[in-house]
């Protein structure tokens, strides 16, 4: 599984915030885009479950598309 995810605000701490809960961030250019991806998420059921557990699955600090892994 694999996330795009667009940071809108509060970056620092969103980055932060993503590497504590275990998500490997690859930024696309110099845009607060990431491609995201964690050794432990396989679907997007997994995905969701971790990025509420970080308080982030809801919050209108960044944009996240899900998108699986082929």
């Amino acid at each position: 599984m694999r996330l795009h995810i667009e940071i809108l605000h509060d970056r620092e701490n969103v980055r932060k915030l993503l590497r504590e809960h275990g998500w490997r961030l690859d930024q696309s250019g110099g845009q607060p885009i990431y491609s995201a991806r964690h050794p432990t998420v396989r679907d997007e059921a997994g995905a969701r479950w971790l990025l509420n557990e970080s308080g982030l699955l809801t919050s209108p600090a960044l944009r996240i598309e899900f998108i699986p892994v082929r």
